[in-house]
């Protein structure tokens, strides 16, 4: 049997008797994954919201101070990242910063694990202070008497003050704890990384209670106002819950990376802010937009800003309150709010608009006093006019085009020039013809001509549309008169427009 010695610890007075209270919400949590990610998870919510991403550093464990702030705790340095959206603080230095805890009274606290110290870390920067010196101390946490408690390499658990008073309350566990925290009644919990295993150890002494076995590797730990336990699977990478006198381990969230560190998200209550105008689905280059959101409990303007990634794009002018779309491309829109009134700062929100310049085009229409025939002919002149749009401004686009005869298959070419010279054409099949076909007249032989005799020769040519029938010659009947007898004939043609040329005249015939 393991050798365990427990000093007896208070449970805190506003325990019930049987050291619980009754079942509340899942509390808003903070999870640090090793891989350099932060992040919030929301009593309702299995999705976390990332609140810092170090991509090269990494990240065991974060706490929340009493004014908002977030401390973080990544190894060879501590982040504290202001609640009021300020630039995060860097306080270097450190040889293994793996655990971090703030006490009610905004102490800091960080287990150096590398220099075999916990130290006090003043948040106006400077040299870190020892508090206690233990070997290789990982993550941490602070009690309700406002005690650090901590494990370390010889798998003791210790209760330290903030004076620096040291007390082991308990010793002889198999392992080191990686995290250890106290509940609600008074007792403690704590974590074994290698069998992942989560125990208790009474409040008023006794041996090590198993709760719950993880199927990977257990780290950091939170418990909630009903004593409801909350664990970090860092070989699973997943998120789980445990009841209270312990039970069968739930998942809360899946699809983490190697998370350690684990706390309750004190800080005040979040804004939220949401926008109220509809971003433009047709943005051009050119183009202004006002946008509008509405804000949390604290009273502050929600303002706006265009972050660096998007200011080739677009800009903000904070005296008018437009959106100056000047290039394309994605332009993002940020909302931000400030804290005040007991609510923190609002987290960052964005809008994004996609910056085009339209598709640039040239339409033609064909207009004529006449109808095109079946061939697709006219035999009126025809007017080409066109519509241009979309590219940038100014465009050049063509002038109407008069036609009164044009060849078969021909195409007319409209073309249309931006400002960055981008060219867009169209050609418009136009088929004119407005003349009537030539027609040329021979006669074979000499006169007077039989009566009978059909000697008119006819030959007709089209240069535009060309010939759709062949010269035909028609007779008449014979007419005699003082100067003997003659015969009619005319002569037609027709083209492919459907323009017919006509001829007529007499030659003599015999007789009278």
């Amino acid at each position: 049997m393991v050798a365990l010695t427990l000093a007896g610890l208070d449970a805190p007075a506003s325990a019930s008797a049987s050291g619980y209270v009754d079942a509340a919400p899942r509390p808003d949590l903070l999870v640090s994954e090793f891989a350099g990610r932060v992040s919030s998870l929301a009593g309702g919510s299995a999705t976390p919201s990332t609140l810092l991403h170090l991509e090269s550093t990494a990240t065991p464990d974060t706490a929340a101070a009493p004014d908002g702030d977030l401390w973080v705790a990544g190894v060879d340095t501590v982040y504290r990242v202001p609640a009021d959206g300020g630039s995060t603080q860097v306080y270097p230095g450190y040889v293994g910063a793996y655990g971090v805890a703030v006490g009610s009274d905004g102490t800091v606290y960080v287990s150096d694990g590398g220099a075999n110290q916990l130290l006090v870390q003043p948040e106006a920067g400077g040299d870190p202070q020892e508090l206690a010196s233990l070997v290789g101390p990982t993550m941490i946490s602070v009690n309700d008497q406002g005690n650090v408690l901590a494990s370390d390499y010889f798998g003791s658990i210790h209760e330290i003050t903030p004076d620096g008073e040291d007390r082991t309350v308990a010793e002889g566990l198999p392992e080191q704890p990686a995290d250890v925290v106290e509940a609600p009644d008074g007792s403690l919990v704590f974590s074994e990384p290698s069998t992942g295993t989560v125990k208790r150890i009474p409040a008023g002494g006794g041996a090590p209670v198993t709760l719950a076995v993880l199927p990977g590797l257990a780290s950091g730990l939170a418990v909630g106002d009903d004593g409801s336990i909350y664990v970090n699977d860092q070989r699973a990478g997943t998120l789980l819950t445990i009841p209270a006198r312990g039970g069968q381990a739930t998942v809360v969230v899946e699809g983490l990376t190697q998370p350690t560190g684990l706390s309750l998200d004190t800080r005040p209550p979040a804004q939220e802010i949401a926008f109220t105008s509809t971003a433009p689905t047709r943005a051009v280059p050119g183009d202004v937009y006002t946008p509008a959101a509405t804000g949390g409990g604290s009273g502050n303007p929600v303002t706006f800003s265009i972050p660096r990634s998007s200011t080739d794009v677009c800009s903000y002018d904070a005296g008018t309150g437009e959106v100056t779309f000047d290039a394309t491309g994605t332009c993002s829109v940020a909302a931000d709010q400030a804290a005040g009134n007991g609510f923190r700062r609002a987290d960052r929100v964005t809008q994004d608009v996609v910056v085009r310049v339209p598709r640039l085009f040239v339409t033609a229409r064909v207009t004529s006093a006449g109808s095109p025939n079946a061939a697709g002919w006219y035999r009126t002149p025809v007017r080409v006019t066109y519509t241009c749009g979309g590219g940038v401004a100014p465009l050049s686009c063509p002038s109407p085009v008069r036609l009164t005869r044009t060849r078969p298959g021909t195409r007319v070419l409209g073309r249309v020039v931006d400002a960055s010279d981008t060219v867009a054409t169209v050609r418009t099949p136009v088929q004119v013809d407005d003349a009537v076909p030539d027609l040329r007249i021979s006669l074979t032989g000499a006169a007077p001509y039989a009566r009978d005799a059909k000697p008119v020769r006819c030959v007709a040519q089209d240069g535009h549309s060309g010939i759709a029938r062949a010269c035909s010659v028609t007779y008449g009947r014979i007419v005699s008169g003082q100067k003997g007898a003659s015969r009619t004939w005319t002569a037609t043609a027709t083209d492919v427009a459907g323009n017919t040329a006509e001829l007529s005249g007499a030659f003599r015939v015999k007789g009278s």
